[in-house]
């Protein structure tokens, strides 16, 4: 029995950091990890979610168990992949052990969109939000490409030094400093426009949202974790912009 409780234990581990990885709502990792507890006979054990840990505790012997996620991000290719699995295993398709052993298969898998791919997604966003903020225009084509050379950048320092707020601080001064220099030059007519749009796609505006839903739903502490890491988020974004114009 112990050993069918310690692989219980490692299986909703595994099978939360997978979820925290991919930036699941802390409550819905929560739901989930209740679903599969009760699915698998260990409704004993309760959970603690943040954003970036996860705590498993066996009320029966206190037992404590606790994974740390240092990186999340959205990964819609690992999430279909896991689900896929985990409904195999609901449907009584695949055991307690094989289902294990896929996710931790699948976490130890780097499955992301090629790099040109989050860099053309990236530029879109920012493209898209110049247009929204301003008219139609070749700046628009200009807020394209300023935000795939600062993302490019951001993602090389994310990873080598996997310091998300620090990435997202050089990523700010980046689009900041590329956007003074265009409006030195006098190729667009203002430089904050270029900025404002530039930051969009690294806004944490799932996290307010997914903290707004983690304090309605009672996990008050979820809640504040996130909205913390949101403020400090925006905070890193909002740093470089201030110092590059209070001083140009």
């Amino acid at each position: 029995m112990e050993e069918f409780d310690t692989k219980n234990a490692a299986l909703l581990l595994r099978y939360g950091k997978i979820m925290l990885k991919s930036n699941y709502a802390t409550n819905d990792v929560k739901n989930n990890l209740m679903k599969m507890a009760c699915f698998i006979k260990s409704a004993e054990y309760s959970f603690f979610v943040t954003e970036t840990a996860l705590v498993v505790i066996n009320s029966i012997d206190n037992e404590v168990r606790m994974v740390t996620v240092k990186d999340n991000a959205y990964n819609f290719e690992k999430t279909t992949l896991v689900e896929k699995e985990v409904t195999s295993f609901y449907n009584n398709q695949i055991s307690t052990d094989t289902l294990y052993k896929k996710l931790a298969a699948i976490d130890h898998t780097a499955v992301d969109f090629p790099l040109y791919i989050q860099l053309l997604c990236a530029g879109t966003i920012s493209g898209a939000a110049y247009c929204m903020f301003n008219q139609t225009s070749a700046v628009a084509f200009l807020a394209f490409f300023v935000t795939i050379i600062a993302y490019f950048v951001y993602l090389l320092v994310q990873k080598f030094l996997q310091v998300k707020m620090l990435s997202a601080l050089v990523y700010s001064l980046c689009v900041s400093i590329i956007s003074i220099v265009l409006y030195k030059k006098a190729l667009i007519p203002d430089s904050f426009s270029l900025i404002l749009s530039g930051l969009m796609p690294l806004l944490p505006g799932s996290v307010i949202v997914n903290s707004i839903k983690a304090s309605i739903n009672g996990d008050y502490i979820s809640g504040l974790t996130q909205g913390i890491y949101a403020i400090n988020t925006i905070l890193m974004l909002v740093f470089p912009v201030v110092f590059v114009l209070t001083n140009t």
